[in-house]
């Protein structure tokens, strides 16, 4: 089978002065559809330092399949609408008929305060206790040198 190629650039583009560079997603999937409808098939997408680079392949032994030029996007548009008729959906339900179906919410009484309990108050506290610590009460740390460490 033999092969037509096509490379395509897709450039950056830059948000002002100093804004960062960017890719055009909607340019992008627009040129996509367009060239799909042609008759060309994608290949990859490789990117560059300054964008993307598309490369898009069509048969040559099948001229039925191919088309001439990509169709645009309006062009579709006319003959989708052309040939489908308009067609109106009535909702299963209208909005207003569920907020007036809304169930009544029972009161939670369960936040409130029993009257049957009374508070519980902790007024015996703990003080921690404060001491000195005596660095002399070890007998074992006489051969200490310097740069050990002592847990206790």
């Amino acid at each position: 089978m033999r092969w037509s190629y096509k490379t395509i650039h897709f450039g950056l583009k830059k948000d002002g002065l100093l804004g960062s560079s960017f890719l055009d997603d909607a340019e992008i999937e627009e040129t996509l559809n367009e060239y799909g409808q042609g008759g060309w098939e994608l290949v990859s997408m490789l990117e560059t330092r300054d964008g993307v680079l598309a490369v898009f392949k069509q048969s040559l032994d099948f001229p039925s399949t191919r088309q001439a030029a990509p169709v645009h996007r309006d062009e579709q548009r006319r003959a989708v609408s052309s040939v489908a008729p308009a067609v109106a959906v009535k909702p299963q339900y209208e909005a207003a008929d569920e907020l007036d179906n809304e169930p009544e919410l029972e009161a939670d009484y369960r936040d409130e305060p029993n009257d049957d309990q009374e508070p519980v108050y902790d007024d015996e506290r703990e003080e921690p206790e404060v001491g000195l610590v005596d660095d002399n009460d070890d007998e074992d740390d006489s051969d200490s040198g310097i740069g050990s460490i002592r847990i206790e």
